[in-house]
């Protein structure tokens, strides 16, 4: 409407300064400069008019009343009604979910939840239409890294990357079919999880809501118009009991997330010498974890785990379209100065002392693959 005046005007016979006003009521102020005819700044080609039946069409080349503020204006207001570029990878029938990774790895309080999603292959359960071809909406509850790191334990690898079967619960309870706006999440409403849970939403005298019992943190964010995300301070669909039975079944596995292996893992808290030999890959046979010394178990006190150093080495055994991150460094716990127990290795229980969020800063970085290939990664900084 702001590119349309009424009138079959002429324009190279307007005089200077002249003002029209536009369908949508704006004002557009002609000037010249340099014998070129400017509509409010923009050069207007006066020698491509057309005449038409009843008007004449002139070319610009910039949008009139549109800038980047304006832009930013509208995706603010109305970024549901933006579309989202097309992702080829990781998961291409699943732009919800691809686009959720990028958004959950440029935030800095969600990079835990980001490095599982990257370990997932979840495509299907969230497909970007139904039967009928529509498009299907989700909304995330994604929890900070603080709230993750409160329920890992402090002497055990991370659960979430050993036990897929976990992990995959962890992002399914935490995603809902449909796009919900704050309006929607009113006391006493029912929310069903991909995981097939149900989450009843309560709301406090002070206007806090909460989904499953978690605080919503802040206003949603929308991921373009595939859906929309809110930050929470609490897992949904995982208990500590889940956590600490995946942590006694996968007690004798690493902190290594590979497609079709695994390697062992010594929880025995103990330096491990170098190693010489290339790494483990899927046609190789890990090697059995170490005995613990036979000794009278005596009372220790407990460790906090030094920060690991971050490598660069790509694993080689993922599935070629799924994204990878950078292999975790091997290194021990320090070797205790007191003996240790001659029973089976501990297993933490619901007492165990809690990691801490800032000792834990061995997150990768994830990098792309693609057909088969893996990226290399070139950082001089590490």
């Amino acid at each position: 409407m702001n590119h349309f005046v009424r009138g079959n005007i002429a324009l190279d016979t307007l005089p200077a300064l002249a003002e029209l006003t536009t369908l949508g009521g704006r004002i557009i102020k002609f000037t010249r400069r340099r014998g070129k005819l400017l509509a409010n700044g923009v050069p207007v080609t006066t020698e491509s008019e057309r005449e038409v039946s009843r008007g004449r069409i002139f070319f610009i080349d910039e949008l009139l009343f549109v800038d980047y503020d304006r832009v930013f204006e509208l995706q603010s207001q109305y970024g549901d009604l933006e579309t989202a570029p097309l992702l080829g990878t990781p998961w291409p029938s699943s732009q919800f979910l691809s686009h959720l990774l990028g958004w959950a790895e440029e935030q800095p309080q969600t990079s835990f939840f980001a490095e599982y999603l990257n370990y997932t292959n979840l495509a299907y359960m969230v497909p970007g239409h139904d039967d009928e071809l529509e498009p299907v909406k989700y909304t995330a509850f994604i929890p900070t890294d603080e709230v993750v790191t409160a329920s890992l334990y402090a002497d055990a690898s991370d659960p979430f990357l050993l036990d897929e079967e976990l992990r995959n619960t962890l992002v399914l309870n935490h995603l809902v079919s449909g796009r919900l706006y704050h309006d929607d999440l009113k006391a006493a409403t029912t929310l069903t999880t991909l995981a097939n849970t149900t989450l009843t939403v309560t709301t406090s005298p002070e206007g806090e809501v909460e989904v499953g019992g978690v605080r919503v943190l802040g206003p949603h964010t929308f991921l373009y118009n595939l859906g929309n995300v809110y930050l929470v301070d609490g897992l949904l669909g995982v208990t500590d009991q889940d956590i600490v039975t995946s942590i006694n079944e996968f007690s004798h596995r690493d902190g290594s997330v590979q497609q079709g292996s695994k390697t062992k893992l010594d929880l025995n808290p103990a330096v491990e010498e170098p190693r010489t030999s290339p790494a483990p890959t899927q046609d190789s046979t890990p090697s059995p974890p170490l005995a613990p010394p036979t000794t009278t178990p005596t009372t220790t006190t407990s460790t906090t785990r030094a920060p690991r150093p971050r490598t660069t080495t790509a694993s080689t055994t993922r599935a070629p379209r799924r994204r990878t991150t950078t292999a975790r460094a091997t290194r021990r716990l320090p070797r205790l100065t007191t003996p240790q127990p001659t029973s089976t290795t501990p297993r933490p229980t619901s007492t165990t002392p809690r990691i801490r969020f800032e000792t834990r800063t061995e997150i990768s970085v994830s990098r792309r693959v693609n057909d088969g290939a893996l990226e290399t990664v070139n950082d001089s900084s590490r």
